[in-house]
């Protein structure tokens, strides 16, 4: 046995059932948690049970406390194994896709998302909640993903504790273990696999507006630091203007001194002291972050010159900063997918 296949359900349909024969006929282990079901739910867990192991609890907790509760109980049972694939159980991944991300972890021993393509023929509710995830991602982690919110991932036995430690008991629990393992620079690859939705998406439990903002949560709380560390900045040096005028060359030293020393500050709050040394240390990231401050900083200062206006040159700069760091995170997964060979 090389992989399990770890499936959380909340008052699943059939599908679950024949998701489960179809893999059992493959040789996969199949686990399936669960989450407090409805009662009326018993007898489709009963009919799965025939082909996958059923754990659970009677109480519904949500998706990211389902997941950990079957990451411990394989932790435990399935020593021999070199890691396990999580899947949905509403029929959203082929089991032909399955297979695929199974290889992916065989052969790269690596953390693997299945990448739906987002682009064409999705619900309107799940296609805004993945671009303002992507975008938001971005900015934070400053790593680009494309879909960060797949719910079909593979997973070494080497990441199980890593993934025990990740916060979050709801769907919020999938993006924050996306957060962390960039923070902890694990490298992720991602495979493509089918898009696949019922019409309208009415077997998902997902609810657009409460589960949108918890899944984001991380996210935006992540994002307004950075983005008041931009204001900060920008307002920092729109106020060594006013004091030097008219010594550009002192102007520029300041400013660049005080990105300095906001980045290690921002860093440090984020990552820890160890992460915020490796990080500074790491040339094109150093490289590529004084560029955007320096850039962001001269568009300021353009627009003091020229219009005398603080307030329009900081956004225009605020903006500058945000769009920037998007495009270096997607250049460098560009660069690491040809790199690889993988998406």
């Amino acid at each position: 046995m090389e992989s399990v296949i770890l499936i959380p359900a909340y008052n699943p349909e059939n599908t679950l059932c024949t998701l489960a024969k179809q893999l059992k006929e493959l040789s996969f282990e199949v686990l399936i948690v669960n989450d407090g079901s409805n009662p009326e739910y018993d007898n489709i867990f009963k009919k799965a049970s025939e082909n996958a192991t059923v754990i659970g609890y009677s109480k519904n907790r949500g998706k990211g406390y389902a997941l950990k509760n079957g990451i411990e109980y394989i932790k435990s049972n399935y020593r021999e194994i070199n890691g396990f694939i999580t899947a949905d159980a509403d029929g959203q991944h082929s089991v032909e896709d399955i297979i695929k991300i199974s290889r992916a972890l065989t052969d790269n021993n690596e953390i693997i998302l299945g990448t739906r393509d987002l682009k064409n023929n999705i619900p309107l509710r799940s296609k805004v909640g993945n671009d303002l995830s992507r975008l938001v991602y971005s900015l934070v982690t400053g790593k680009y993903l494309y879909d960060n919110q797949t719910g079909l991932r593979a997973f070494p036995m080497w990441a199980c504790d890593f993934l025990l430690s990740v916060k979050g008991e709801k769907y919020e629990y999938e993006i924050n273990v996306a957060v962390k393992a960039a923070h902890k620079n694990y490298k992720i690859i991602e495979i493509p696999i089918k898009t696949i939705y019922d019409e309208g998406n009415t077997t998902s439990h997902f609810r657009p507006v409460i589960d949108t903002l918890r899944i984001q949560g991380h996210l935006i709380k992540s994002g307004i630091i950075y983005l008041l560390t931009y204001i900060l900045y920008l307002s920092s040096i729109d106020i060594i203007f006013r004091f030097i005028p008219n010594n550009k060359l002192l102007y520029c030293v300041i400013s660049m001194l005080l990105f300095i020393a906001l980045h290690i500050l921002i860093t440090r709050v984020k990552r820890g002291k160890k992460d915020t040394y490796r990080k500074i240390c790491n040339a094109p990231n150093i490289l590529f972050i004084s560029a955007k401050y320096i850039v962001a900083g001269i568009i300021s200062l353009l627009f003091i010159l020229s219009f005398n206006s603080f307030i329009l040159g900081d956004i225009l700069a605020l903006f500058v900063l945000c769009i920037m760091t998007l495009l270096w995170s997607k250049f460098c997964r560009i660069l690491e997918v040809k790199r690889n060979g993988t998406m």
